[in-house]
């Protein structure tokens, strides 16, 4: 039902008249007030001759045009706007309207065998793009099950055979034909793609494509999924695309449930315009994009919720786009994505569980997979107080030149996949990529690495995750005033630059390191090479190098299995022994239990010898005995406001710089403070 209100124009007395009068006054704007249900009352057009659906909108709308949908209304239908200064909002009160492009899996479901259910599809679907029963995302079945040890869930060795070959040379396989089921791969470790298997041959698999990296890296792992034996938990799903049967099992009948999957297309999209805005508007199950901007300016989408789609939101090709106050839950692929779109602001959005559904994606996209934030060649953008729970991948993935990345909260990443970071950019091939970077006040928590995607490399379950990662041949970036805690791997890795201008200039400032497994790794031998670390800074930093597990004390829920072992706080490996005057360090402070902590070149060194070396001598050790790491309080404040801490009773405790606290500690906003009982 549409209600459609020009200020100037008569009273009709039948509908097609009033609809001629609205497409003869293309300069006069109208404002449209959409409902899927009710009597038009505003109009007087009846409900036989009013637009129907939110499309016919889209047929009709001008320049100027304001839409509103009203509140606890469903649109079944993808929506495009393509004149400029449209808004699209919501009127009325209660729950957001909803653009909805959900599948409905209609039965009726019948028993296979025991608790496993099937039900042929009347139109067979390509792919499945995730099962939601009455809105609550299913698990896709997969074998081998993932368990609590850090090695399960996947098979570790294979060998490429041919360009659509793949064969185990460890018997891990069970005795079983898994043809018509697929495989998930990593040809790297940043990456899945799926195979289809379409013949076995004892161990060996023929897959429907040629895998795409010219040599597969050993261990990285593969799991397979789609099969109806690999639903043997409940809830656990799976789709044979020949035969069009989808299985599901479920202890109950699931003919009293709603089914519904992804519909492969987007949501609401964008398209050659300016001077748009959409506000408070919830978009699901789209599958590809549930918004798609592209080649438009000035566009500003706030307070909206995206849920069970591909990707939120998908930004190419513009510029000046705000994206702010929205809600994103359960994208299977990414959250918000900016390709080539300067002048950019992300700002307080709050994300959770994005790229973490596994192998039902398309391949081909590969490094925005699995990532919160992913804005690349967006030169003066700023990503600023994000929360991001639960990735994938990266939580934040950035280029640019002269961007902000400020007070951003980041919790579990690299869940599903490998070598990413809380916050990852790029020098790309000539490092200029990301010059001007300031990466400043962002919290970033639990690294994971990869188990979900495969097993150990180089013997260690997990591997290549950092908190703030700064890739091949950087410079002029800034990290300062962040506090990154629980991380797998580094807490911040940095390479320095190898061409010209001969330059790293790549400061890292202010910022608290807090149990990682290496909380510091300067690399200048990077593959060999010579990087080049002129106006490099590590300053004024804190380094914990606290012994421990990496707690639960994270929003994602995440089962996290990870025990030191070979532990420092600081490594730097050079190519040139003369880079290392170059590096400045000074005023950091280092607190440890260990007796060697800091490497240089590998060789594990105490903090005196480290500072013999050339480098500047610089940390401040403050040693403690194994019975104080018991006492040690990591306190964070991630919120936007004051936050008061409750301590011991009648306990003292100080802090690295021996100020004392007792009863409470009250720690601005996005800060951090680290406490030894006394």
């Amino acid at each position: 039902m549409i209600k459609a209100k020009k200020n100037s124009l008569p009273a009709a007395q039948f509908p097609w008249v009033v609809i001629a009068l609205f497409l003869s006054l293309p300069l006069q704007a109208t404002d449209y007030y959409v409902s899927n249900n009710g009597e038009d009352t505003h109009s007087g057009l009846s409900p036989s001759s009013a637009f129907r659906t939110l499309k016919k909108v889209g047929d009709v709308i001008k320049p100027g045009d304001k839409i509103y949908l009203e509140r606890g209304s469903i649109f079944y239908s993808a929506f495009t706007i393509n004149k400029d200064n449209i808004t699209l909002a919501s009127y009325g009160e209660g729950e957001l309207p909803v653009i909805s492009n959900e599948l409905e899996l209609k039965g009726p479901w019948r028993r296979k065998q025991g608790t496993l259910w099937e039900l042929k599809l009347k139109e067979k679907l390509s792919k499945v793009y995730g099962l939601y029963r009455n809105g609550e995302r299913l698990t896709l079945g997969r074998y081998p099950e993932k368990t609590n040890s850090p090695y399960s869930g996947f098979f570790s060795r294979y060998d490429r055979l041919a360009g659509n070959y793949l064969k185990d040379t460890t018997g891990l396989w069970r005795v079983d034909d898994f043809t018509g089921a697929e495989v998930a791969v990593r040809p790297n470790r940043w990456y899945l793609e799926v195979y289809k298997i379409l013949a076995q041959n004892d161990t060996a698999l023929i897959l429907d494509a040629n895998i795409t990296e010219k040599k597969f890296a050993r261990d990285l792992g593969y799991f397979f999924v789609h099969h109806p034996k690999f639903c043997d938990e409940e809830g656990e799903w799976a789709y044979d695309t020949k035969t069009g049967i989808l299985y599901l099992n479920s202890s109950t009948d699931p003919n009293k449930n709603k089914f519904t999957t992804l519909r492969h297309t987007n949501g609401l999209t964008i398209e050659n315009v300016s001077d748009v805005r959409v506000e408070g508007i919830k978009l699901e199950g789209s599958g590809l994009k549930s918004i798609a901007v592209n080649k438009s300016e000035d566009v500003k989408i706030s307070n909206c919720e995206f849920t069970n789609g591909g990707r939120a939101l998908f930004v190419e090709n513009s510029s000046k786009i705000e994206i702010n106050h929205c809600k994103i839950r359960d994208m299977y692929m990414s959250g918000i994505v900016l390709l080539n779109s300067p002048g950019s602001k992300v700002m307080q959005n709050d994300m959770k569980n994005i790229g973490t559904l596994g192998p039902i994606h398309d391949n081909g996209d590969k490094m925005w997979h699995f990532t919160g934030i992913y804005s690349v060649l967006g030169d003066n953008n700023l990503v600023e107080g994000n929360r991001i729970v639960h990735c994938g991948y990266s939580g934040i993935n950035i280029t640019g030149k002269d961007v902000v990345v400020r007070r951003n909260y980041v919790d579990a990443f690299n869940t599903l996949i490998d070598d990413g970071g809380g916050i990852y950019t790029h020098g790309g091939d000539k490092g200029s990529n990301s010059v001007g970077l300031l990466i400043e006040n962002n919290i970033v928590v639990n690294s994971l690495g990869n188990p979900g995607g495969g097993p150990q490399i180089w013997g260690k379950p997990h591997t290549a995750s950092s908190g703030i990662y700064i890739d091949d041949r950087q410079r002029g970036i800034t990290i300062k005033n962040n506090i990154v805690a629980h991380i797998t791997h580094y807490g911040i890795f940095f390479k320095g630059m190898t061409e010209p201008p001969y330059r790293s200039d790549v400061v890292v400032e202010g910022n608290l390191f807090f149990n990682c497994e290496t909380e510091l790794l300067i690399d200048g031998n990077f593959r060999k090479l010579k990087h080049y670390f002129k106006g490099a800074k590590v300053v004024n930093n804190q380094f914990w190098d606290i012994d421990g597990s990496v707690p639960q004390n994270t929003e994602a829920n995440v089962k996290f299995w990870w025990e030191n072992d070979v532990k420092k706080s600081m490594s730097v490996k050079v190519a040139d022994e003369s880079e290392l005057k170059r590096l400045e360090m000074e005023g950091n402070t280092l607190v440890t239990i260990q007796e060697k902590p800091v490497s240089y070149q590998d060789q594990l060194m105490t903090v005196a010898e480290f500072n013999q070396t050339d480098l500047n001598p610089s940390i401040k050790v403050i040693k403690l005995d194994p019975g104080e790491v018991e006492k040690v309080k990591l306190l964070i404040n991630n919120q936007d406001t004051s936050m008061e801490f409750e301590l011991n009773e009648n306990a003292i405790y100080k802090d690295a710089e021996g100020n004392k606290y007792q009863d409470k500690l009250i720690l601005e906003p996005f800060s951090a403070r680290v406490l030894i009982k006394q």
